[in-house]
């Protein structure tokens, strides 16, 4: 999905906000889903992104993205029965020790929308 600039508009890029100005360190507030979970996107010059310097959200073309179970800690996907095969089958290619790195933002848009017709509170 393009804008008239050519830049990529996703869904979850519009639920995107920075949590606060903290300096060179940027953080993005967690998206709420629904049944527990929240999804964390993250991107700036010191998280798995691409590029890897501190622009607007919507310019980065990959992302780095944690699933954030019940009790605020990441969620293990393999071994919970919640998760669909499609969402396991997106967070088994790029994760590593939790986290998934550089993953495009058409790839978080799915699990996005997936985790959302899960669980969606929208």
């Amino acid at each position: 999905m393009k804008n008239k600039g050519g830049i990529s508009m996703y869904k979850f890029q519009s639920k995107l906000e920075r949590d606060g100005e903290g300096g060179d360190l940027l953080f993005n507030k967690w998206i709420w889903i629904g049944n527990g979970y929240y999804l964390s996107i993250q991107c700036s010059k010191y998280h798995y992104c691409s590029p890897k310097k501190n622009i607007k959200i919507q310019d980065y073309e990959e992302y780095e993205v944690s699933i954030i179970g019940k009790r605020g800690n990441d969620c293990i996907v393999e071994n919970n029965k919640s998760f669909n095969k499609e969402i396991k089958e997106i967070f088994d290619k790029y994760e590593d020790d939790g986290v998934m790195g550089y993953v495009p933002a058409s790839d978080v848009e799915k699990l996005y929308l997936l985790m959302l017709k899960e669980w969606g509170e929208e």
